[in-house]
């Protein structure tokens, strides 16, 4: 579901502009070795005016989720937020009609906490991919292609769409089959060789936030069920605040707490996917080049120092046929390896968005598990009297006559 959302907003409403020169981004990274590297990002958003109008629209949505945070923070300090905290009507039982709107309310918590679990579920799964992308780059052998020799022993040049032999190069004079075999076969090797765009660190790091996400989601819909459920009971057997248990009161709590954690998180995590976004963008784009131009350049070294174990003749069909299966192969397993990162940014968006009327629904749940306590609320059935404060009773002044009586 995550990657089929991801590819639609990837593909379909961002789509990739075809850039002529890629080899300027290629050179950009091989600078910093950063795919979010401030002028790589910069040039590349000026190529791809689809995906700088997301980024526009990220940086919006993210201003207004840290706006509301922030009136409701201030709402909540100046203490406006509880105005209508208890859910106090004249008439117990409730209504039907009462009735039903805690029932419309506990499907579409139903309906919301089902996708928020989907969404976090996926998320998990993507997550624990990450460090599996890995095993497959181990599996290659380590093959010496480190050429030490000056330009004029240079014979053999691999461009991204030609092979250049120099004709007065040597023959060569590798009698021995097997090796010449062994020779081909560590070229193949070289051409197919993936090593990640980043440095371990980096990927680290990436890895830390991810997973930060996807296990905050997870656990605050799981908990937050429960706690629905929990406050969902006792609010059927007693309707009225005043009679509401204390593990009621505790829930309803405990859900306005949960509540505003995930009010919290969606800033962080509309900020995170979007930042992702463009890294996975990039990524897509520049990848299957850079893959490329790394094992033409490891290949061109590895034949240069063994020129003379290379038939000629056999070499430069071979490195042809080479090549076309190559980028073809780059861009699937670029796809591939950075599909976990593109589920991962897709489920902070969608748990992000999903969050906005989670949190409503539950700030409305809360008002029916919250107990009430019985000095603030007075029924008509009881007793009434009152009793005048001494401190606000107007003493009236004691009048002394000015005769004396008579008698």
């Amino acid at each position: 579901m995550l990657q089929g959302f991801a590819n639609w907003i990837l593909e379909s409403v961002i789509g990739f502009e075809r850039v002529d020169n890629l080899q300027v981004f290629a050179d950009l990274y091989n600078e910093s070795n950063n795919i979010l590297d401030w002028n790589l990002v910069k040039e590349y958003l000026a190529s791809q005016p689809s995906l700088l109008c997301a980024c526009i629209l990220f940086a919006f949505i993210v201003l207004a989720s840290v706006a509301a945070l922030g009136a409701f923070c201030i709402c909540y300090a100046l203490g406006t937020c509880s105005a209508k905290r208890y859910l106090v009507t004249h008439n117990y039982p409730p209504s039907i009609r009462c009735i039903r709107w805690f029932i419309a309310l506990l499907l579409t918590f139903l309906g919301l906490w089902i996708l928020m679990g989907i969404c976090s579920l996926s998320m998990i799964l993507a997550a624990s991919t990450l460090g599996s992308r890995f095993s497959s780059e181990l599996e290659h052998p380590q093959i010496n292609h480190n050429f030490n020799g000056s330009e004029t022993d240079r014979h053999v040049v691999i461009n991204l769409d030609s092979v250049l032999i120099d004709e007065n190069a040597p023959e060569s004079t590798e009698t021995n089959e097997t090796l010449q075999l062994l020779r081909f076969k560590d070229i193949r090797e070289l051409g197919y060789e993936f090593k990640p765009l980043e440095t371990d660190t980096i990927f680290s790091w990436q890895a830390v936030i991810l997973w930060l996400l996807a296990a905050i989601y997870s656990f605050g819909t799981f908990t937050i069920g429960i706690l629905v459920a929990l406050g969902s009971y006792p609010y059927l057997l007693n309707y009225h605040p005043s009679n509401r248990s204390s593990i009621s009161n505790y829930t309803g709590q405990w859900v306005i707490h949960s509540s505003v954690a995930l009010f919290v998180i969606s800033p962080i995590a509309f900020f995170t996917s979007g930042i992702f976004l463009i890294y996975t963008h990039i990524y897509e784009m520049i990848c299957p080049l850079i893959q490329t131009l790394t094992q033409n350049h490891n290949m061109e070294n590895y034949i240069n120092m063994h020129f003379s174990s290379f038939d000629s003749y056999n070499l430069g069909p071979f490195l042809n046929d080479l090549l076309v299966e190559r980028m073809e192969n780059n861009d699937s397993i670029c796809h591939t390896f950075i599909m976990p990162v593109e589920k991962l940014w897709a489920g902070a968006f969608i748990a992000a968005l999903l969050s906005i009327p989670f949190v409503t629904v539950l700030l409305l749940l809360s008002k029916y598990f919250l107990k009430l306590d019985t000095k603030y609320y007075w029924s008509q059935h009881e007793t009434y009297s009152t009793i005048p404060d001494s401190k606000k009773v107007k003493h009236l002044p004691i009048v002394e006559p000015v005769f004396c009586p008579k008698y």
